[in-house]
């Protein structure tokens, strides 16, 4: 994640936060909505994402001075993007990579924890309640 995030100026010119909002701020989930611009370095446009973020925070790290994230979950455009097919595999290997070609110093400072707590991906089928996926009504 950190790769991707520090990638992010070398693709975009500029970067603004619009708004937010705290939805659920629990002992193990964080959830916000966030609304964010993003104004490409090459084309001159600028896209807009709207998204509900979850935290889910491993239980052990709650009560220490660094709480870990053990689940983050981004539905961008109000899409609960499923765990299979081709977007999944897209978005997973583009999450693996990306690090990989970034040079920056901010990188570097989180490559020892690139599999740390690490678990597999769990697959919900659709992302949807007849997957099996993890609901909660906001």
């Amino acid at each position: 994640m950190a790769g991707q995030w520090f990638a992010l100026p070398k693709l975009f010119k500029d970067s603004k936060t619009e708004k937010y909002q705290i939805v659920k701020n629990e002992p193990g989930l964080i959830q916000f909505r966030n609304e964010q611009s993003w104004t490409f370095k090459i084309i001159p446009k600028t896209a807009t994402i709207n998204a509900l973020v979850s935290l889910s925070l491993d239980p052990s790290t709650i009560d220490s001075e660094f709480i870990q994230v053990k689940y983050h979950k981004d539905q961008a455009n109000d899409k609960d993007y499923s765990h299979e097919g081709l977007g999944f595999s897209f978005k997973k290997w583009q999450a693996d990579q990306v690090m990989k070609h970034m040079d920056s110093p901010e990188v570097k400072e989180f490559e020892a924890d690139k599999g740390a707590g690490k678990e597999h991906v769990r697959k919900y089928g659709s992302g949807a309640a007849e997957g099996n996926a993890p609901t909660k009504d906001l």
